[in-house]
């Protein structure tokens, strides 16, 4: 098996898999497949990244019109331009956030 490694991620040919690295104290131990981590886990996150950004994208869009029948189409392109960025990234940690598996807690004491 062959690893190519960088500072924070390496690529194991073989298996061809990412491994990212997991860091205990001053340890970095290198964690390996995740049954948490499947294929419909990936498709679960990609399909609320898509409705988070076609919700952004839909408000960007109402307020860029919004913002042209006020003070023109100049300004209303940056709105729009910043906000579809805005909405890129805020939709990317939104589905991150959404579909992050639970860890249940014990209540019995």
């Amino acid at each position: 098996m062959v690893m190519i490694q960088g500072a924070l991620w390496s690529w194991q040919v073989l298996t061809r898999r990412w491994v990212a690295p997991r860091r205990v104290g001053a340890l970095t131990l290198q964690s390996g497949w995740c049954p948490q981590h499947s294929e419909e886990h990936t498709v679960t996150l990609i399909l609320f990244y898509l409705a988070f950004m076609i919700g952004g994208d839909l408000a960007a869009y109402l307020l860029g019109l919004l913002v042209e029948y006020q003070w023109g189409k100049q300004v209303s392109l940056l709105v729009f331009l910043a906000l579809y960025f805005l909405f890129l990234w805020v939709s990317w940690l939104l589905a991150v956030w959404v579909t992050t598996p639970r860890v249940a807690t014990s209540s019995a004491r």
